[in-house]
C-alpha cells in the first residue's frame, strides 16, 4: 500500500541513509515524480546536530540554483516524521555506474568532471562546503549529473572562515 503525505504518494523505496529512507513519490496535484527523504522525529531528539544539518541543507539548497545541484522542493512534517522533498533523479548514482561499468573512458570522466566543477563553482561563489562528496552522492537525471546530499554542508561567513567540525564519510575524507 502506498503512503500519502499531503499531496505526495510515496511509492517505492529508493535507498536508506544514516538518518532516513528515500522514496520515489508522485505529486498528486501535477503528476510530477519527486524523491522524498523520510526522517523520524525521534532521530532529531537522539542526534542534536541533525536539526542543524537539516536546516543548513534546506537553507543552502533553496539559495543555490544550478542544473548540476539537486533541487529542493519543500519540507513537510507530521507528528512522527519530517519529509524532505527533492527533484527525482532517474539515472541512479555514480557509485552504481562505476560498479556496473568497472571504469570510465577519459571522455566520460571528463564530461562528468566538467559538470561537477560547474556545481562547485556555485558552491565556491556562495562560500558553501559540501563536506560529503562521494560517488553515491552524485546522481544522474536524463544523463545530467546532479550533486546531492547536502546533509553535512556548511556555509562559511567570509573568505577566511574555516569549518571546525569533521563530518562526512571517512573513506572519502582527505588525509
Amino acid at each position: 500500500m502506498n503512503k500519502v503525505i499531503e499531496n505526495y504518494v510515496l511509492k517505492e523505496k529508493l535507498g536508506s541513509g544514516q538518518y532516513g529512507d528515500v522514496f520515489k513519490a508522485e505529486d498528486q496535484n501535477n503528476g510530477q515524480v519527486v524523491a522524498v527523504k523520510v526522517m523520524n522525529v525521534k532521530k532529531f531528539k537522539a542526534t542534536p546536530k541533525l536539526s542543524e544539518f537539516t536546516s543548513n541543507e534546506i537553507a543552502i539548497l533553496t539559495k543555490v540554483e544550478n542544473p548540476h545541484i539537486i533541487r529542493f522542493v519543500e519540507m513537510l512534517r507530521t507528528a512522527n516524521n519530517y519529509y524532505l522533498v527533492y527533484e527525482y533523479c532517474n539515472g541512479g548514482t555514480l557509485d552504481e555506474l562505476l560498479k556496473r561499468k568497472k571504469f570510465l573512458t577519459e571522455a566520460e570522466a571528463l564530461k562528468m568532471f566538467v559538470q561537477i566543477l560547474d556545481a562547485f563553482k556555485v558552491l565556491f561563489r556562495e562560500k558553501i562546503l559540501h563536506r560529503d562528496l562521494k560517488p553515491s552522492n552524485i546522481l544522474f537525471h536524463d544523463g545530467v549529473l546532479k550533486l546531492a546530499d547536502f546533509g553535512f554542508c556548511k556555509e562559511l561567513m567570509d573568505d577566511n572562515s574555516m569549518a571546525q567540525t569533521m563530518v562526512g564519510s571517512p573513506i572519502y575524507m582527505a588525509p
